[in-house]
């Protein structure tokens, strides 16, 4: 099968025939996936950049852990490990089976025994699992391949409305979007009507953040952007305000403060990695707010005190979505008709273009690899 490769750290991806995973040697609860319709998030922008990635024993590496795709072998164990509140409109399907449309997981193999596993569901944190055995494109193969291997047991069904070229995207921009707006929400009480901010709001992550925060949440949104394209993005994804961020912080704030009566947004979510990115989100928030860091920058984070002891706001981290979350958001997504905003590249083989294009900062969007011939169909048929 043809895969994007990591071959070695800050080298460009090689586009490699490697075997194609044999069913035989499935593990219990592991799904081999036909790859539709992969994605490129900006982790795998930081892997190639960074050298301090613990690479060591496991190059080469199949990249991106965004994917949607069709199962095509199963392990022992794999069908009982459907989820339980399905996210296809087939409400009495409980098992997964061949042929079906799934998103995997970003993580793999958990050990369903450590606290954070063992929590109440309603928490959400099986995400966090202390012992889990790796992390799809950045420490075993991932989605930039004809054929990937996943955990079921982290999968989801994919709702018949939602094609994979729109699925891809939410396997971890919509589930990590989504996740950080919902602790917005849920932590500074937000309702209806209320301002929030994204800092970033045009890129992967923040555009859908966009998205959901109004067409879920019903939420006024400030954008923050420091691109041309993530401007557009921005605008296009929804914002009732874009704010440039290169015409600097106190310009920003300013408008910020005239457009909320003086007041800042009511939450934040940061969803840049850029330096001052996080300190930017706490000065346009207001007194005794909420920032949620989605973003994982290179550099430390910086952040004067006074924002946390003098107006009291609140930081608050938020890792990508738990599986119920992601379920949620995938019904989300086709209740309110969202489609990521996405440009095109056919093959793998053009991965690389993809690349040059998202390091060079011109990439609106998400960048969407179609691997096969079908990933614009709803079924795959």
């Amino acid at each position: 099968m043809l895969a994007a490769r990591i071959v070695k750290p800050e080298a460009p991806y090689t586009i490699a025939n490697i075997p194609t995973p044999a069913p035989s040697s499935l593990r219990p609860h592991d799904l081999l996936l036909s790859v539709s319709a992969s994605s490129l998030c900006n982790t795998d922008l930081q892997i190639l950049s960074n050298s301090s990635f613990a690479f060591t024993g496991l190059l080469p590496l199949t990249a991106s852990h965004e994917a949607a795709g069709t199962i095509v072998a199963m392990g022992s164990l794999a069908a009982d490990d459907a989820p339980q509140s399905p996210s296809s409109t087939d409400n009495s399907q409980t098992k997964f089976r061949l042929g079906d449309r799934i998103v995997p997981g970003f993580i793999y193999a958990r050990c369903h025994a450590c606290a954070e596993c063992l929590a109440p569901a309603a928490q959400n944190r099986s995400q966090y699992c202390t012992n889990f055995k790796g992390y799809c494109g950045i420490s075993r193969d991932g989605a930039f391949a004809e054929y990937m291997i996943c955990d079921a047991r982290e999968a989801n069904f994919i709702p018949e409305e939602i094609d994979f070229v729109t699925a891809a995207p939410l396997a971890c921009a919509g589930a990590t979007g989504w996740r950080g707006v919902k602790q917005a929400v849920l932590g500074a009480g937000l309702k209806r009507g209320q301002w929030l901010g994204v800092v970033g709001a045009g890129g992967g992550v923040g555009h859908l953040a966009v998205m959901f925060a109004r067409r879920v949440w019903g939420l006024r949104v400030v954008g923050l952007e420091a691109r041309e394209e993530g401007i557009r993005v921005a605008e296009e994804a929804g914002c009732e305000v874009v704010l440039d961020v290169r015409s600097g912080a106190e310009g920003c704030l300013k408008e910020v403060r005239r457009i909320t009566a003086g007041e800042g947004v009511d939450a934040c979510v940061n969803v840049s990695g850029h330096e001052g990115a996080a300190e930017l989100a706490f000065r346009v928030t207001r007194l005794h707010g909420l920032v949620v860091q989605v973003a994982a920058p290179e550099s430390p984070i910086l952040i004067p005190w006074t924002e946390f002891l003098i107006r009291d706001i609140t930081l608050k981290g938020s890792n990508t979505a738990s599986r119920a979350e992601a379920a949620e958001m995938l019904q989300a997504v086709r209740e309110h008709g969202i489609k990521p905003i996405t440009k095109m590249f056919y093959g793998l083989e053009e991965v690389p273009k993809l690349m040059e294009l998202a390091q060079r900062g011109k990439l609106g969007g998400k960048g969407v690899v179609v691997v096969d011939a079908v990933a614009k169909g709803k079924s795959g048929k």
